[in-house]
């Protein structure tokens, strides 16, 4: 039995990967759906910087969405590429593990209650869950501060966002890295995510 004649009046339509119109038709179906998701994205990422009060304070502009992380230098700095020029970023109220049997190795020890050996081992896993959050993806920086800050070795302070979540939060959370005491606006928050991970005993809080 033979299928229909595609040339004979009511045969089936030709299929739309080869028909012109279906061609342009799913051009516009695949822009569509880009655009789409670009839209979801800034929304997510604003949602995450104003859904806390102290967020809603940030001035316009502190916002810098979708722009490339060009390498990973440890588990809390990163070499962003902005419009224009590259910066090293080091995120906002994060404390490295201290990944030597040193001072501060010890000093963190007795601060944190933590075991040293746990300390360690996560100084190197913190820079590997970092990068698997940024690997490939465009990321979102959100300046904390009225005013751009830097460290001490000239690091420009800001928070990391990428698919609309808050990285810093999700490394605390995993215990990868402490929350610092350093000042900045989601510190109370940061310190929660500290205590909820050391409850769980994950990562740094190991015993």
């Amino acid at each position: 039995m033979h299928g229909p004649d595609r040339n004979h009046e009511g045969s089936f339509p030709e299929n739309i990967m080869t028909d012109e119109n279906g061609k342009r038709r799913r051009g516009r179906i695949i822009v569509t759906v880009f655009l789409a998701s670009t839209v979801l994205a800034s929304l997510a990422i604003t949602t995450w910087v104003t859904h806390d009060p102290k967020m809603i304070s940030l001035a316009s502009g502190e916002l810098v969405p979708h722009i490339k992380c060009k390498e990973v230098l440890d588990g809390r700095t990163l070499l962003i590429e902005f419009p224009g020029s590259t910066q090293t970023v080091r995120m906002a109220g994060l404390e490295l593990p201290s990944g030597l049997y040193d001072q501060r190795l010890n000093e963190q020890a007795v601060r944190y209650g933590c075991q040293r050996d746990s300390i360690t081992v996560q100084a190197g896993i913190a820079k590997k869950v970092l990068l698997g959050w940024v690997k490939r993806h465009r990321v979102s920086i959100i300046h904390p501060y009225d005013e751009e800050r830097y460290d001490d070795e000239g690091h420009l302070l800001a928070y990391v966002a990428a698919f609309g979540l808050d990285v810093g939060r999700k490394l605390i959370q995993g215990g990868q890295v402490f929350a610092s005491t350093e000042e900045h606006p989601y510190a109370e928050q940061y310190a929660q995510f500290q205590r909820e991970a050391q409850d769980k005993q994950v990562g740094v809080w190991r015993p």
